[in-house]
């Protein structure tokens, strides 16, 4: 967490300054977005095509972005759910 706003911030492994991704707004945006994304991944791996389609992982890498606070946290979740776009 960051700054006066505890933003949620991906930082590179030994640095304190920088950031490779931004996350959430905060802890709680954070923890209710990541949920999103960990049900949809663990659905991923059942062979249902439904949940292997780019189009379904943008639209939910876009669900946890809201949820997380807004676009400028997009990139973080589609990293996250392996988006090809």
């Amino acid at each position: 967490m960051t700054g006066s706003l505890r933003t949620i911030e991906m930082l590179e492994y030994g640095t304190e300054d920088h950031v490779l991704h931004h996350c959430a707004q905060n802890s709680s945006k954070f923890l209710e977005a990541v949920l999103v994304a960990v049900k949809f991944l663990s659905k991923r791996g059942t062979g249902d095509p439904k949940y292997e389609s780019q189009e379904a992982i943008d639209v939910v890498a876009e669900t946890c972005s809201d949820i997380a606070g807004g676009n400028q946290f997009l990139d973080f979740y589609k990293m996250m759910l392996g988006s090809e776009t």
